[in-house]
């Protein structure tokens, strides 16, 4: 299998992404045969999917935001590219261009039709006040908050040095995005979601953990 990459060369974001895809992609047995970059501020992107078409990937990796990608995604449908679009969780909103973008897969931080009982419990009281769904950047804050009054609870204090140990030494907390430990960096250490552009929305598919 084959795979080209489009990345913002001057966002650590896309750039962390797309290098991360491209070792675990070779890694797995394909083969990335585009690696092109682009700037913030480009909105032609003629060059580098002239490259890219004339390669015929299976895969075309966008990590970046609904904006940019769905406008890479426009431009590369109309060069002909058939390549299945993947991305990240900056692919979460619903200003993403749906119809270009139908059949793509991006990971994310959590899906509302996760059938984990945090969850259906999350939805339910978000869908009971606001009226919505809850997006990923509104569950991780809530995320955040019960990680935060979790330690407070552990260490009976409002002291920021002992709250920092207390989360940093969690295990296996049982977040609506998934049971999160954290690392010796204290980065955190949790399942992803996968989830399909399709008609007009999102279908879960599956969740991987690390």
């Amino acid at each position: 299998m084959t795979a080209a990459v489009m990345y913002d060369q001057g966002s650590d974001y896309t750039k962390g992404l797309a290098e991360v895809f491209k070792d675990s992609f070779e890694a797995g047995g394909g083969s990335v045969v585009a690696y092109e970059a682009y700037a913030k501020e480009d909105t032609d992107f003629s060059a580098q999917l002239t490259s890219i078409a004339a390669k015929n990937p299976d895969i075309l990796y966008l990590p970046d935001y609904y904006q940019k990608s769905s406008l890479i995604g426009q431009q590369a449908r109309q060069k002909g590219i058939t390549a299945v679009f993947l991305g990240c969780d900056g692919w979460d909103s619903s200003d993403l261009d749906f119809d270009t973008m139908e059949g793509g897969y991006f990971t994310n931080h959590y899906s509302s039709d996760d059938q984990r009982q945090e969850v259906k419990d999350w939805v339910k009281a978000y869908e009971a006040k606001h009226g919505s769904k809850p997006d990923a950047l509104g569950t991780l804050a809530y995320d955040a908050t019960n990680l935060l009054l979790n330690a407070i609870e552990q260490t009976q204090s409002n002291d920021p040095v002992k709250l920092q140990a207390a989360m940093k030494a969690t295990k296996d907390f049982k977040a609506v995005t998934g049971s999160l430990s954290f690392d010796e960096n204290g980065n955190p250490v949790k399942p992803a979601v996968i989830l399909q552009v399709k008609d007009g929305g999102y279908e879960y598919i599956e969740t991987v953990s690390p």
